[in-house]
């Protein structure tokens, strides 16, 4: 068995028999015509691309590796159109991730101004997004889906008795991979997605649609490029659902061709890489020291993946029942009997009125959906009881994403890797609702009719689909 691998090079055909030609036997017969035989209508050439690859589930692993290739280091050096202006966002995962390997104190604001001027001297970037303020608009436009939900779910609970089609519990969307595992493997759950879009495409939507320069919207002036945790995002940026009829959405005449909002996604450990080829990591390095971690405890399932849980919670707390958490408090998380998870619940009378779960990793999301799919089978309640449920694929959540920096190819123990993660989880910002949060998010307000409305849920709202 030597030299075997699941490889598949990019010019090998598509495996999926419902679009493969039939393949010739031993024992056919070629007969020679004369002339092509056609009515003379002259065939357009045929083209896989990576969208067409996600509605597909004939070859699940290995070619949409090679068509993640395309999201690399190389295309981003070459030539931009003339006119194009690159704009970087960073997620605050990928630049928690950056600061502790470079042992870099969170409070030093030059940490991220050095490394946009370093992007702008490296690739000419004529801005850098900080995914913190994409993240809060997804996290504010996610908790006013689920009151939707939640009170569309009560109503329907005094007049209607069957829960069939029931909206909860709602489920984060913002992870690519658990999302195309359900698109996948679990149909009847596909409804429960949170339509928000995560904060990677929310950052592209405002870039692509609400900038100040009209013509250079329509133009189609703007590089967008994301550096995120995670090697999934490069799959999650080639979503259709992710990119724009320029003509219909902007009714420009002169264009129909399509607006990605996202043109190219990069890894941290990528973002790594072309900083140690510019620059020597020494002149980085402010301090070696490991003291700064020892006494901070927090919960990686909480708050390394947006604080999901944390913030709705918060928020339904209060638009739902009139009843306000103190931001500087914690929740009262606690452990799951039935997987390895946390959950939180909100009393009212001795009865709990909410109940919000997080669960990290494949073997938990694996169980939620197994919940999922007999409660959708029986149609009965869930189990759990869920009215919101955070799931991420991986282990700890996007801290220890597959595209963070890690080891450096080495061989890294279960307690290496946990207290790496929780390095990492210690850099980012903890976000929690507070009165002031929608005010400063929203105070130039690109939507005119606010959060949750009309063009917002147009704009920051997305479809998921069944692939057979």
């Amino acid at each position: 068995l030597n030299n075997v691998d699941d490889y598949l090079g990019p010019s090998q055909a598509c495996v999926n028999p419902l679009f493969t030609a039939p393949s010739k036997s031993a024992n056919s017969t070629e007969a020679v015509v004369l002339g092509d035989g056609s009515n003379g209508t002259k065939k357009t050439k045929a083209t896989v691309t990576l969208s067409d690859c996600l509605s597909c589930s004939g070859c699940v692993t290995s070619a949409e590796a090679v068509l993640m290739s395309h999201h690399s280091i190389e295309k981003l050096r070459e030539p931009l159109q003339p006119k194009k202006l690159i704009v970087f966002t960073i997620s605050a995962a990928s630049l928690a991730d950056l600061y502790r390997h470079l042992y870099l104190e969170t409070e030093e604001t030059e940490g991220d101004r050095d490394l946009s001027i370093f992007l702008n001297i490296e690739f000419g970037a004529k801005m850098v997004i900080d995914g913190i303020l994409s993240q809060q608009i997804s996290l504010l436009e996610s908790a006013e889906e689920f009151c939707y939900r939640y009170k569309k779910q009560q109503v329907k609970n005094i007049i209607v008795t069957n829960k069939q089609s029931t909206p909860l519990p709602m489920l984060a969307s913002s992870c690519p991979g658990f999302v195309c595992l359900v698109e996948k493997t679990a149909p009847k759950v596909v409804p429960l997605l949170s339509s928000v879009k995560s904060p990677m495409a929310v950052s592209g939507a405002l870039l692509k649609n609400t900038t100040s320069s009209v013509n250079a919207v329509s133009n189609n002036s703007i590089y967008h490029v994301a550096i995120m945790p995670c090697h999934d995002k490069k799959l999650e940026a080639g979503r259709n659902d992710f990119a724009w009829e320029r003509q219909t959405l902007l009714q420009y005449s002169n264009s129909a061709s399509i607006i990605n909002e996202v043109d190219l996604v990069l890894t941290t450990g990528e973002l790594l890489e072309i900083l140690t080829k510019a620059i020597s990591t020494a002149t980085a390095t402010t301090t070696s020291e490991d003291e700064k971690y020892n006494d901070l405890e927090l919960d990686t399932g909480i708050h390394g993946s947006g604080s999901y849980a944390d913030f709705i919670f918060r928020f339904a707390t209060r638009k739902l029942f009139g009843c306000t958490l103190p931001s500087d408090k914690p929740l009262p998380w606690k452990g799951s009997t039935s997987f390895s998870s946390s959950l939180a619940s909100s009393e009212q009378s001795a009865t709990s009125v909410l109940r919000f779960a997080t669960a990290y990793g494949f073997k938990n999301v694996q169980l939620i959906l197994q919940n999922l799919s007999k409660e959708k089978q029986t149609s009965n309640s869930m189990d759990s009881g869920y009215d919101y449920v955070e799931i991420m694929a991986c282990p700890s959540g996007c801290p220890n994403g597959g595209g963070q920096i890690g080891s450096l190819g080495k061989r890294e123990t279960p307690r290496e890797t946990k207290e790496r993660v929780r390095r990492t989880v210690s850099v980012v910002p903890v976000l929690r609702f507070n009165e002031y949060t929608k005010a400063t998010v929203y105070e130039k307000d690109p939507f005119n009719d606010g959060c949750f409305g009309r063009t917002a849920r147009r704009l920051l709202h997305t479809r998921f689909h069944v692939v057979p």
